[in-house]
């Protein structure tokens, strides 16, 4: 039994969950035999001792399967263990779910590695790996309270607070989107789940700005459309002009303008917030494209909170409202700002509602008016008859017992499945905030377990936690913390320090965190080395930390190291140490290697690994993701037995045409339909510019019938030529890259010719500082959409083996087309050709269910939800003009062959021919004379 002998010394910081060095125990025979058989055996610990959070029961223990009892058996009976980790699947939204970025708002599908993103606590995140898009998953639309919707998988995992984990004060623990589904709500009245709010707000960088935000806030809210006047009331119009004092740059002038209300000028800006010149707020209204066009400038929504703060300062003083109960309101007829002004509360911290009505004068309509209302907890107004209002609180997280500081989950429904990507990043929590208006979503147990045995049972062990980044290692060492608190006090040592970054046990042991980047460990005492996702590691840092820490651990009879990783290519540290544990004899490095295959995890098998493979579109990403295989970079859009059978399609076309540049194999027919994928160079001798046309008609015969291929031509000859070959094809879907040249193209092709097939697709969230893609047409080649693509066309010649190449060269540029390190897919090198490749992509797009269904009638779906069937909605495929019609069949010699000349036999001197036009030139040619008598 637990014996106290005075109130908090004997908890550290009062946490009776944490007991300290002083906390005394009378021990029962069963609890002694109960800590020996747990310093014995790990696996009798976890099973016993080691608690998570379960959806449904709330704090249960954990439930080991069998490779994880395996692995953690041979973590006890080995000092170094490399441990080889299937990659687990799930924690995907849809492509066009809003992520805002420290550079502005983006979309899921649009991120990718290196990116930053924001974690719960509103500070920036990286994105460690935005993984490929996924299709065919089975997906639920996300209904919250405040009217936010996001789309999101089954196995996508949220950070909730259910009703059960409100009552027992628990923070609250992982579920999927199916968990969640599943228990919707609990009673009637109350959502079962919920989400906490970013309390802190996002933390952006400080930007210099031309008018300092709480001036440009008040002039947005009560300023004149075309002129930099400011309407301000009787009772404010004192303090107002007191306030704008502060800011000594302005020269001040108020004059009565009607009853109860004064119009302020305000001159002369100069100095401050990177003023180079004296200049007025008018001017620099004007430069900023606000007069007649009221909205929150970039720069402004993505500034300090401080600044951010002070700007929606000048808009509460403005337009807003405090009533008697401490509510923001933030009334404006103009609903575009309002909608920015909702954006920037909720980037402050702030839960809002926005709605919009019509407000009626005297019984008569007025325009349409916007309300934005929220809780405050701290000052954003300066006016003190509004600012007298407020209830300030300066509590740190959310609390409990205050609704508007959650995100609840309204609604739940299963929808039909769209892509989806998941992205991992190093927030402490695993936690990144999506859609527009925050919501919080999740991103490791055996290494948690380890890492919390070891300090428990055995003494004076320094354990060191190493990840890439400072804040997944927190993010480690927060979970050994957790399920340290929930177990038995009985089997805990007592904690001494009880920091983020280090926790330290009256037994001697601790556990601490560090990078690669950081000189934490080196030099130290290291008796237990946890590494995490080490084939991820910076491998610059990662070799001198190496160096530093490896020969200190090694160097102890008893020390441990566990590394444990998925695999990310061949030739970093962990490839090294994997593939030196097993090797047998004198070649065995030492190390006991453990690996988690796809088929050991609970609810995978066949049926899975097929569906997963088909989503993949290839075999070869398979076998690295999920078999554990370590492939070099360079993987190929096409597994090798694919290959050969696309090379075994390969033949000879049957037209030439065009000096070798146009080569067919069947000529168009009008019973049939085509899709044209085109990428344009150049030209001039420079890159080249490429049509591929697909005879889609059979989607189980998918062939390549023609190819046109040019160096010779500018974009602006070649837009004719396109035009030419979709004529003669019945102007079917056209697919053309819009990225650099393609839109000089695109743009003669609608404008010039008419052309009205023109498919557009990639738009969402395509960024670009030089165009609007949104008012554009043809493909918006981004990482993403590129992605996508050749994800598409993997599955259909990968997967579905229903695509036929005919073109020798355009299958030798596909075996050079591969995946580099980074993700991104191109040609081997930068001197290697994928022209012929890219078109063909953007071929294949066309069957993108998107796209599809805009110039297609779907017929039937294959199992994969994919076009499997199609009929052609007219397009215009009537009068086809065959090709040979216009061009001359160059395989046909004889069809280019120059006509023979005939001159009279026997002459008497070469005088007789002096009259036939270069006659001697023919000579030196080669060309002799015949005897006409021989015909």
């Amino acid at each position: 039994m637990l014996s106290k002998k005075g109130p908090k010394e004997k908890f550290y910081l009062g946490n009776t969950n944490l007991p300290t060095a002083q906390t005394e125990y009378d021990y029962t025979p069963a609890m002694i035999k109960e800590i020996a058989k747990c310093r014995k055996n790990i696996i009798h610990f976890a099973s016993n001792y080691f608690f998570i959070i379960n959806v449904d029961d709330g704090r249960q223990k954990i439930k080991l399967h069998t490779f994880q009892k395996r692995i953690l058996k041979g973590l006890m009976e080995n000092r170094f263990n490399i441990l080889l980790a299937s990659r687990q699947i799930g924690k995907a939204l849809a492509l066009d779910t809003p992520i805002k970025t420290p550079n502005g708002w983006t979309t899921m599908g649009e991120l990718k590695d290196g990116d930053k993103v924001f974690g719960l606590d509103g500070n920036p995140c990286n994105v460690v790996k935005a993984h490929d898009v996924l299709y065919d998953r089975k997906c639920y639309e996300i209904e919250f309270e405040n009217g936010e919707i996001i789309i999101a998988d089954a196995d996508h995992r949220w950070f909730t607070q259910n009703l059960k984990e409100r009552k027992r004060k628990l923070e609250g623990s992982v579920k999927t989107t199916e968990d969640i589904f599943k228990t919707l709500y609990r009673n009637k009245n109350e959502p079962n789940h919920r989400i906490p709010s970013c309390f802190s707000g996002l933390n952006f960088q400080e930007n210099e700005l031309k008018i300092p935000p709480y001036v440009l806030g008040l002039w947005l809210g009560d300023g004149a459309n075309g002129s930099s006047r400011i309407t301000v009331g009787d009772r404010d119009i004192n303090e107002t002009l007191t306030l704008l004092q502060e800011y000594g740059q302005y020269k001040v002038t108020c004059k009565k303008w009607k009853q109860r209300a004064y119009s302020l000028n305000l001159g002369m800006l100069s100095g401050r917030y990177g003023m180079k010149k004296e200049t007025s707020l008018s001017e620099e209204l004007r430069n900023m494209n606000l007069f007649c066009n009221k909205h929150i400038p970039h720069e402004y929504m993505f500034s300090s909170r401080e600044q951010r703060l002070d700007l929606l300062k000048g808009l509460m003083d403005s337009d807003g409202y405090i009533n008697k109960d401490g509510i923001g309101i933030f009334y404006n007829t103009n609903l575009k700002l309002a909608i920015q002004v909702k954006e920037l509360i909720e980037s402050l911290g702030y839960k809002t509602t926005y709605k919009t009505f019509i407000p009626k004068l005297n019984g008569i309509d007025c325009s349409e008016c916007a309300e934005v209302i929220f809780k405050p907890r701290e000052l954003v107004c300066k006016l003190s008859f509004k600012s007298s209002r407020i209830k300030i609180n300066n509590t740190k997280k959310p609390e409990s017992n205050k609704r508007n500081q959650w995100h609840y989950i309204k609604n739940i429904k299963e929808v039909e499945s769209v892509p989806v990507r998941c992205i991992t990043v190093d927030s402490a929590d695993s936690l990144f905030l999506a859609g527009k208006t925050l919501i919080a979503t999740s991103n490791t147990t055996l290494m948690t377990i380890y890492a919390l045995w070891v300090a428990l049972f055995e003494e004076d062990q320094r354990i060191l936690i190493v990840a890439n980044k400072e804040q997944t290692a927190k993010m480690i060492l927060k979970r050994i913390k957790t399920a340290f608190e929930m177990m038995p006090n009985f089997i805990k040592s007592g904690a001494v320090e009880y920091g983020q970054t280090n926790i330290s046990l009256s037994n001697g042991s601790s556990i601490g965190i560090s990078t690669t980047s950081s000189d934490a460990g080196r030099g130290e005492s290291v008796n237990c080395l946890v590494l995490d996702e080490l084939a991820f590691l910076d491998s610059g840092l990662l070799e001198s930390f190496w160096r530093s820490v490896y020969p200190i651990i090694s160097s102890a009879k008893t020390s441990k190291i566990l590394a444990a990783s998925t695999p990310n290519g061949i030739g970093n540290l962990f490839h090294t140490l994997w593939e030196g544990s097993q090797k047998k004899g004198d070649e065995w490095n030492g190390w006991n290697g453990e690996r988690v295959d796809w088929w050991e995890v609970p609810k995978r098998d066949e049926k899975w690994k097929d569906e997963t493979i088909r989503t993949l579109g290839s075999r070869d990403a398979f076998a690295q993701e999920y078999e554990n295989a370590f492939l070099a970079a360079g993987e190929i859009p096409i597994d090798q037995d694919v290959y050969r059978m696309l090379e075994s399609s390969c033949k000879d076309p049957e037209f030439i045409f065009d000096d070798g540049q146009y080569i067919v194999w069947d000529e168009p027919n009008e019973k049939k339909f085509y899709a044209v994928g085109v990428d344009v160079g150049e030209g001039l001798n420079q890159n080249a510019s490429v049509i591929q046309i697909l005879n889609i008609t059979d989607l189980t015969n998918i062939t390549q019938d023609a190819v046109y291929y040019t160096k010779k031509q500018s974009p602006y000859n070649f837009a004719q030529k396109l035009h030419d070959i979709l004529q003669q094809w019945g102007r079917p879907p056209v697919l053309v890259e819009r990225n650099g040249c393609g839109g000089q193209v695109i743009d003669s092709l609608k404008m010039n010719y008419g052309y009205e097939n023109i498919v557009t697709w990639g738009t969402k969230g395509a960024i670009s500082n030089d165009f609007k893609v949104n008012d554009k047409s043809g493909i918006i080649s981004h990482q993403n959409s590129k992605i996508e693509a050749i994800t598409n066309m993997r599955y259909y010649m990968n997967e579905m083996r229903v695509v036929k190449l005919r073109d020798t060269k355009t299958l030798h540029e596909l075996k050079d087309f591969i995946r580099h390190p980074n993700g991104t897919w191109s040609g081997r090198s930068a001197n290697t050709l994928d022209d012929r490749v890219m078109s063909l992509v953007w071929a294949i797009a066309v069957l993108q269910n998107d796209i599809c269904k805009k110039y297609f009638e779907i017929v039937s779906m294959d199992d994969n939800q994919r076009p499997l069937k199609l009929k052609p909605i007219d397009y215009g495929i009537t009068d086809i003009t065959l090709p040979q019609n216009i061009y001359i069949n160059e395989k046909d010699a004889q069809a280019f062959m120059p006509l023979p000349s005939i001159f009279p036999d026997q002459p008497d001197s070469s005088d007789e021919f002096s009259h036939i036009p270069d006659y001697e030139i023919l000579k030196k040619d080669g060309w002799s004379l015949f005897n006409s008598n021989l015909f």
